[in-house]
């Protein structure tokens, strides 16, 4: 149990570091755009709300993975 509580911690950690990558890449380019560019704008928001809705998703599953398991080997 506690190898597979390790390998889900290492996965969650690999995606929270991609989120704030992400989240990085989206403020640094953001200052450089023109604010009066709207349709360039709602691009750069889709690209940060898909990765951060597959990391949240990708832990909520995860999250209730493991308590299956836990619930499964009790």
């Amino acid at each position: 149990m506690n190898f597979l509580e390790n390998k889900i911690n290492c996965y969650l950690n690999k995606l929270i570091e991609l989120a704030w990558f992400v989240l990085g890449i989206f403020i640094f380019t953001l200052k450089k755009i023109p604010q009066n560019h709207l349709i360039v704008d709602d691009i750069y928001y889709l690209l940060i709300a898909i990765p951060l809705y597959y990391c949240f998703y990708c832990y909520y599953v995860s999250m209730r993975f493991l308590l299956l398991i836990k619930n499964l080997v009790k």
